[in-house]
Formats: C-alpha cells, structure tokens, sequence
C-alpha cells in the first residue's frame, strides 16, 4: 500500500538494515529516465563489522542474468530497486503474494520482478546499496563459499 500512496510517481525501497551510498538515488532517478525502473548493484556487508565485503556480481545483477536466471530470469533484490510506479502499476500488487510454499511470506518479490523484467528496465552500472547479510537465510552458505576468504577479511576481529 505505501507504493500507492507515495507522494511520487517514482518509488525506491530500504530494509532497515541496509543503507545506500549517497548518490544512490541521484544515478537511479538519472537511469530511470531512459526506462520504467531502474537498478543498481549492490555490496554484501559483513553482518557484525557492517564492513563491505564485496560486490554482488551473482545474485541481484538483473533480468537474464546470475544465478536466479534459470528459475526466475534473473533477479533485483528490492533495496536496488527504483520504479516508476505508473508505468510499473501491474507489478505494485505482486508485493502481497509471495511464492507457493513460503512459510515466512517473504519471497514476494520475485513476483514483482517477474513483471518488472517485462517492462524496460536500466542498470546504474554502480553498486549503491549495501546490503547486511543474514547469517539465518537460506543462501548464505552457498554465499560464504562464493566469498571465500573475503567474508573472514571483514569479521570485527580481522
């Protein structure tokens, strides 16, 4: 409901443990201009030092692309996100509906992104966003192995 009532036809979104860099919205409001939505990349950030660790270059990198392509085409975690909500209207209510089978209701966002890849969408080509991991989800296992020493290099105590 608060991408409705926004008092912007343009709408970007923050979890409360994720922050952006200061020109975040400067380079997607700039992208989003040749396009309905626009992107960035984003930096995975060591959940206790909140230290960037390194750059998502396989998850949230966009339609037909990393590895969320096979089962969705692609994927924009929604902290990357900027939309044009009147020209991404059809993508708004997919907020509520998460996928068949989850139990904490919080993989909706793929829904969005699936009419989100139809419509004209740009990258920054910038990682803006800083996104805290989670040592509870699901993929951070297959996250750690991909990060390799990195992950350990950002800890408090390195």
């Amino acid at each position: 409901m608060l991408t409705y009532l926004a008092n912007s036809r343009y709408v970007t979104y923050l979890d409360d443990d994720n922050w952006w860099r200061d020109d975040h919205l400067a380079l997607l409001t700039s992208a989003v201009a040749k396009a309905d939505w626009a992107f960035s990349w984003r930096w995975f950030v060591h959940p206790m030092s909140s230290r960037p660790i390194c750059v998502d270059s396989w998850e949230s990198v966009g339609p037909h692309r990393g590895i969320f392509n096979e089962r969705f085409g692609g994927f924009v975690d929604p902290n990357c996100l900027l939309i044009d909500k009147l020209a991404c209207e059809r993508a708004i209510p997919w907020w509520n509906v998460p996928l068949q089978g989850d139990s904490k209701g919080m993989s909706a966002d793929r829904h969005v992104f699936a009419v989100l890849k139809a419509l004209r969408g740009v990258a920054t080509g910038q990682p803006t966003v800083f996104y805290r991991m989670d040592p509870n989800d699901g993929l951070h296992g297959q996250r750690l192995q991909i990060m390799g020493a990195a992950y350990d290099a950002a800890h408090p105590t390195a």
